[in-house]
Order: structure tokens, then C-alpha cells, then sequence
């Protein structure tokens, strides 16, 4: 299984201080082994609830029932409401990341 890892500048820069990311379901992506190593080394707090603090959620999608889960309608609930939340897939959050220049795929 191949890893993400975080281009050193971006380490200094800590591009997602301040922000609280919460991850939920099964992830099951070849680069997702050490995600929240990841997301705490570019300066995010890493939670497994949702809460009104939230910023973002990355939704593991290995186990459909995440879809039903508790804590992914409440985040699309406060979306709905006009909160500026972000609600990913882990694809979409690797290839974003990726895409930035934040992280390489590592061996």
C-alpha cells in the first residue's frame, strides 16, 4: 500500500491550520493508510464526530452505510443551513490534495 506524503514546504507552512476535519467511514483508498498523520502534520485537528467547530468531512466510502450514519447527515444538514462545511470523498480530498502540490505519492 502506497502512502501520501507531504511535500516538506508545505510541512513548515501548515496549510490546514485551524481547521477541523473530521473523518468518517472505512477508507479504502491505496493512500489513505496514514490520512490522519497527514491532516495533523499540515495543522488540522483530526476528529471522528461532527460538531458545529467542523470545518470539513472526508467520507471513507469502503462501507456504504456511512451514508446513513448519524454524523454525515448532520454535516449535510448544516450545509444545508448555509454552514460553510466541506463534505469530501476520500478521492476527491486525495486528488484535491494532490493537485495542490501539499502531498506526493510516496513509495
Amino acid at each position: 500500500q502506497r502512502e501520501l506524503v507531504i511535500v516538506p514546504s508545505f510541512r513548515r507552512l501548515r496549510p490546514l491550520a485551524d481547521k477541523n476535519i473530521v473523518l468518517l467511514g472505512s477508507f479504502d483508498s491505496l493512500y489513505l493508510k496514514n490520512l490522519r498523520e497527514i491532516l495533523t502534520a499540515l495543522g488540522a485537528s483530526v476528529a471522528y464526530h461532527v460538531t458545529a467547530a467542523s470545518d470539513m468531512v472526508i467520507v471513507g466510502t469502503a462501507d456504504a452505510s456511512v451514508c446513513d450514519g448519524a454524523d454525515l447527515q448532520r454535516a449535510v444538514s448544516m450545509k444545508n443551513a448555509g454552514r460553510n462545511i466541506y463534505i469530501l470523498k476520500e478521492d476527491v480530498f486525495c486528488q484535491s490534495v494532490l493537485a495542490k502540490g501539499w502531498l506526493r505519492v510516496g513509495g
